[in-house]
C-alpha cells in the first residue's frame, strides 16, 4: 500500500513543528532574509539584540526594523496590520521561547 500523499497544510504544519525545536540556532541573517520575503513592500531590515517587558517581567528579544515606503500603503492602520501578520510570521518558523520587537518605520 501506497501512503496518500500529504496536503499543503500538513506539510506545513510538519515544516513549522520542526523550526520552532529548541534546538534550532538561527542567525540575524536568517530573520532579515525572511522579513524581505515576507512582503515585497518592506525595504530594509535590520535585526538587534533587545530587551522586552512581558506580563511576567523583562524578557530577552530580538528588535526587528523594518523600512516601508508609506506611498505603497493606503493607511497607518494597513502598516500596523503588517507588523501583526509579521510578527505572526516570525513566530511560526522561530523556537518556540523567542521573543520580537517589530518597529516598522515609514519612508
Amino acid at each position: 500500500g501506497a501512503i496518500p500523499a500529504r496536503t499543503e497544510e500538513q506539510v506545513m504544519a510538519e515544516i513549522s513543528a520542526r523550526l520552532r525545536g529548541r534546538d534550532r540556532a538561527m542567525s540575524f541573517d536568517q530573520i532579515v532574509n525572511w522579513v524581505k520575503i515576507f512582503d515585497k513592500r518592506i525595504l530594509k531590515v535590520e535585526c538587534d539584540k533587545g530587551v522586552m517587558r512581558t506580563d511576567n517581567g523583562v524578557s530577552r528579544c530580538v528588535v526587528v526594523r523594518a523600512s516601508v515606503r508609506e506611498k505603497e500603503f493606503f493607511s497607518d492602520d494597513e502598516i500596523e496590520l503588517l507588523g501583526t501578520r509579521l510578527g505572526s510570521f516570525l513566530k511560526a518558523r522561530t523556537s518556540i521561547n523567542s521573543r520580537f520587537q517589530l518597529e516598522i518605520a515609514k519612508v
